[in-house]
């Protein structure tokens, strides 16, 4: 009897303003807390699977575009390398630009 009424007003002192001790949080709480967090996680997971479905779509259209068109087009990465080249790219020049490789004496 002296547990609860323990508990009891140790639940009415959430109301006095003062940061609540862990123990002295009803367990009915920690339950909605969980709840709120296990729901805010499958909100995330969901966002960030159908930001992928963007992303892959987005890159997909971007190599359909270049693979697709007759100018040639070579893609540096900010090391210089050559990242990607579409088949233009050869078909214009008559080069084969090697992939990962600088592009020094292939355009001057």
């Amino acid at each position: 009897m002296r547990t609860l009424r323990r508990n009891i007003a140790a639940e009415a002192d959430l109301d006095s303003g003062l940061p609540p001790r862990l123990e002295a949080l009803p367990l009915h709480l920690y339950n909605t807390v969980i709840q709120q967090l296990k729901q805010q996680k499958h909100e995330l997971q969901f966002a960030e699977s159908a930001e992928h479905r963007r992303t892959r779509t987005k890159k997909n259209f971007s190599q359909a575009v270049l693979s697709n068109l007759s100018s040639g087009v070579v893609v540096f990465g900010p090391n210089g390398l050559v990242k990607q080249a579409n088949p233009g790219c050869q078909r214009n020049s008559g080069l084969s630009v090697p992939l990962g490789h600088e592009c020094g004496g292939y355009f001057s």
